[in-house]
């Protein structure tokens, strides 16, 4: 226990203490003032009545002075105001994440088995809100932050349908027809078919590939600016925010974007986002696919493979973040897996200093010396009214 007010207590006992010696003093120094007088009042002490009358006396005065000043005590006690301080759980911190993904079909594989492992973390989720950003050449809010995971689940099943569509559609069915000339019977049913279903969603392309021509294609550093805006109350909540962002860092010869990443990622530090990279890294740069002219086209970019790895690791680092190559010994699984162990994902206790008030004890103590004091001197009161 702890007192708001402790030097109220300390110059209540100085005073306390200076009347009792005063006026202790004062009454042992006191005169005759009038009143009458007995002789042999030696003879009147051995009365047996009077000795137990006056035994009485002095006995109730002791208990009611010392419950008058352990009544002015728990009123100083009172007045200094006792409290005590409680760290108290007052719930949790929810997090707002992010998925910040490059549409381009040249990361089919790291965005489809991203997708799979992202999903395990929604499903995990608990009162957090997840949302999911795609960008290319313009940037598409695809999903925004919600708890409703099932919603989440079906969206992202939706975009790895359509990753995998695009591919499939280049290089499964543009492949034979460049090598054959045509489809088979048996490929063309299930060409319209798979055609039909691109077709329904096609705007997810279309959406993100806004000005393609005149801004060029891959535009990280816009994708993730837009994806940090996509935060509502950015500056006026008080919550962890992540954005796990995939990308091969390789914007399109002679881009013109709006913020380039370096930009864009110091705008995520100034709003305390964190910002976790993975980079498709040489398989970008080495191993890609190209396309066949069916379905996508080719696009240059004048990038190197050490330049595009080095920009984003010293960007998402400057956030707090961690950055994350696909192929070297590291699956978007694993990738996943530790982002879910960072502590800027795991969840936080919140919890306050609380301070309560405590008179409880000294409103007791006070009702008892009342109650003490009230009844000594119904005790010293004779039937008739007048003191002993």
């Amino acid at each position: 226990m702890e007192f708001k007010y402790p030097i109220i207590i300390i110059i209540s006992i100085l005073i306390i203490a200076g009347l009792t010696v005063f006026l202790h003093i004062l009454k042992r120094s006191g005169k005759y003032s009038g009143g009458p007088r007995s002789a042999d009042s030696i003879l009147l002490m051995k009365i047996p009545e009077f000795r137990t009358a006056r035994r009485k006396h002095i006995i109730l005065t002791v208990i009611a002075k010392a419950a008058l000043i352990t009544a002015a005590l728990c009123t100083a006690f009172l007045a200094a105001r006792p409290y005590v301080k409680e760290n108290v759980s007052v719930g949790v911190k929810k997090r707002d994440i992010m998925l910040c993904m490059d549409t381009s079909f040249y990361l089919d594989t790291l965005n489809s088995e991203l997708i799979d492992a992202v999903e395990d973390i929604v499903k995990g989720l608990d009162g957090d809100r997840f949302g999911i950003s795609l960008y290319n050449s313009s940037s598409l809010l695809y999903v925004p932050l919600t708890d409703d995971y099932d919603y989440v689940i079906d969206k992202l099943e939706e975009l790895k349908e359509y990753f995998n569509l695009g591919i499939k559609l280049d290089q499964y069915y543009g492949d034979y027809i460049i090598e054959h000339g045509t489809l088979s019977a048996e490929m063309q049913a299930e060409y319209e078919k798979d055609i039909e279903r691109m077709d329904e969603l096609s705007w997810i392309g279309i959406a993100t590939s806004q000005h393609e021509y005149s801004k060029g294609a891959f535009l990280v550093g816009d994708g993730l600016a837009s994806c940090l805006y996509s935060f509502p109350m950015l500056d006026l909540e008080d919550r962890s925010r992540i954005i796990i962002l995939s990308t091969e860092n390789a914007e399109e010869a002679g881009s013109n974007p709006v913020v380039d990443l370096q930009e864009a990622s110091d705008l995520c530090a100034q709003h305390d986002v964190t910002v976790f990279g993975l980079f498709r890294g040489e398989a970008a740069f080495e191993n890609s696919t190209g396309a066949n002219g069916f379905f996508l086209r080719d696009v240059i970019t004048d990038t190197n493979y050490e330049e595009a790895g080095k920009e984003l690791r010293e960007s998402v680092e400057k956030t707090g973040g961690k950055f994350y190559e696909y192929g070297k010994d590291m699956t978007p699984e694993g990738m996943v897996k530790d982002i879910a162990s960072q502590e800027a994902m795991q969840v936080k206790t919140l919890s306050i200093n609380k301070e309560t008030d405590t008179p409880e004890l000294f409103i007791c103590i006070l009702g008892v010396s009342v109650f003490i004091i009230l009844i000594a001197n119904l005790f010293e009161v004779k039937s008739n009214g007048k003191y002993i």
